[in-house]
């Protein structure tokens, strides 16, 4: 960065106002609008990104800040998460609590990562690519920035969100982040921030899937390793804990055994709910750590209460479960931040109630895990 910029102007730099971290043509842009009715009330570009300035301004005072992560490039099947943000924040904006957080500069909407849609990671670019991309993410408005930037500022995605996070922990260092995905490869920069940032912690993540594969086609960091990951740099030892896990080439005890996480399986909540929510309340209060992060893929829901993502699954848990769950350890525990990811509404537009049916039951996950925080 300059040596004269802020660390405001620097968050300015790398992120823009709701709905327009992900560049679309038509209809993207007008559910952009639609929000920015919904938050600024207005739809003129240059009173919005005011309006959006003036809650950055506010972060350091905010208890939660609430980001967007519009890419789906860490996806592996079926993509349409990068709209999840927008579809989120419309039915958000719609609830009485979470406009009074608002209101009340509990919560901070600090807007969405700016998203080249082809990139996921600056490790995966060479220095022509590295040098394009910044031109046009950061030298195009001489207006605005004066100068092209230094050379180091990130381009891809996740490493945005990791540079944005480390920013946020700057301003303040007591703020709690949650994020709206985007596929779940937008996790591990988030948990790699909180690492240095935090004391120890824990994950509870809710998923279908492990997510523990070291790579996937030599890829490091996508939707099926950030969990990989995520557990070596929290140190292992059953702090990852996996909650609705029900599709794996292995068995529950391999995982355990090679990982070191601890694993609830679906199978085994669905046929005590109240058994298994005890079992593991008691297996995070024995890790004696205070510190919770909840990282909640919608796939770890059914799929006849949420099928819009990309890899839907039956046999899964209630939303019921899950709010409940999160519910407990917001009392129990001290929530430090979270995530929701692979919510894809564009995916079930031809299916009866759905995409929002799937939007509904995240937002009630939302509004928990910010009451939880």
């Amino acid at each position: 960065f300059p040596s004269d910029m802020t660390d405001l102007q620097k968050l300015e730099w790398m992120l823009r106002p709701p709905g327009k971290g992900v560049y679309t043509v038509s209809t993207g842009a007008g559910l952009a609008s639609s929000i920015w009715k919904k938050i600024y009330k207005t739809t003129d570009f240059q009173k919005v990104t005011d309006g959006w300035k003036e809650s950055l301004s506010k972060i350091k005072s905010s208890k939660i800040a609430l980001i967007g992560v519009p890419s789906d490039v860490g996806a592996g099947i079926v993509r349409g998460a990068n709209m999840g943000p927008i579809g989120l924040r419309e039915f958000l904006y719609q609830d009485n609590s979470f406009k009074k957080w608002i209101k009340a500069d509990v919560v901070t909407d600090v807007g969405d990562i700016i998203v080249i849609p082809q990139l996921l990671h600056d490790e995966m670019l060479n220095e022509t690519q590295l040098e394009r991309s910044r031109k046009m993410l950061y030298g195009g408005d001489s207006s605005a920035r004066g100068r092209l930037p230094d050379e180091r500022l990130p381009v891809s995605p996740l490493s945005i969100l990791k540079e944005v996070t480390d920013l946020l922990f700057k301003l303040n260092p007591k703020i709690r982040i949650l994020a709206l995905g985007g596929d779940h490869s937008i996790s591990w920069p988030l948990i790699e921030s909180y690492a240095k940032q935090v004391g120890p912690f824990a994950i509870l993540h809710f998923d279908a899937h492990t997510d523990l594969l070291e790579s996937r086609l030599g890829i490091d960091y996508c939707f099926g390793t950030w969990a990989h990951h995520a557990n070596r740099v929290i140190g292992g030892n059953g702090r990852l804990v996996q909650v609705g896990i029900r599709v794996s080439s292995k068995p529950k005890a391999h995982w355990e055994k090679k990982e070191g996480v601890k694993q609830f399986w679906a199978d085994e909540i669905l046929k005590n709910p109240k058994k298994a929510m005890a079992d593991i309340l008691e297996h995070l209060h024995s890790l004696n750590l205070k510190n919770i992060y909840i990282s909640n893929d919608i796939d770890g829901t059914d799929m006849k209460y949420a099928a819009a993502t990309g890899t839907p699954e039956g046999k899964g848990l209630t939303p019921a479960f899950i709010s409940k769950l999160i519910e407990e350890v917001g009392m129990q525990f001290r929530v430090i931040g979270g995530d929701l990811v692979e919510v894809a509404p564009v995916l079930c537009l031809n299916q009866r109630g759905e995409p929002d049916k799937t939007l509904l039951v995240a937002r009630s996950y939302l509004l928990k895990m910010i009451e939880a925080m």
